[in-house]
């Protein structure tokens, strides 16, 4: 019933529905190639912890066009996804991203380019995640950034997964 309702609406939704969820629509290619297809691969046991805060910050993203807050949130759990991912390339469980981010990157073999946005990419988000001190303030995430990051980071799983093809073959 909610498909239907979803696919007939007159106007864009900015929402569809899958697997029991809602997930903001954005740019239909975009989608498919950078969310929905990085959610099936990561599907694969071995990714599991990769998968729920990939699939918590795309909740939070949707949650964020009542509540603004929830921006934050989505880099935050997007975060999380990339430090879970980082976790099984390095076998260092018990590190966290900001430990594990050189090593991360030397694994993934990237060009000094490639490497320099991934590192960015984790700067972007560590003013999130991590906590700051009392006298300062935090700044809000622009909704527009937000859904760049979140199409940012399937760039990354993919990248690597193509990696590890190639490594595995």
């Amino acid at each position: 019933i909610i498909k239907s309702a979803v696919s007939e609406s007159e106007i864009a939704l900015g929402i569809q529905w899958r697997d029991g969820l809602f997930y903001p629509s954005g740019a239909e290619l975009l989608d498919e190639e950078l969310v929905n297809e990085p959610l099936k691969w990561l599907a694969d046991p071995t990714y599991k912890n990769v998968l729920a805060p990939l699939k918590k910050g795309l909740t939070h993203y949707l949650e964020a066009s009542n509540n603004p807050e929830k921006l934050a949130d989505t880099v935050t759990d997007m975060y999380e996804a990339l430090e879970a991912l980082a976790k099984i390339i390095t076998e260092r469980p018990q590190k966290d991203l900001s430990a594990n981010a050189e090593l991360f990157v030397n694994n993934l073999k990237l060009s000094e380019y490639y490497r320099k946005m991934v590192k960015d990419y984790i700067d972007y988000a560590n003013q999130y995640r991590h906590a700051i001190e009392q006298t300062k303030t935090r700044t809000k995430p622009k909704p527009n950034e937000v859904e760049a990051f979140i199409y940012i980071q399937p760039v990354f799983l993919s990248d690597l997964q193509l990696n590890n093809w190639v490594q595995s073959n």
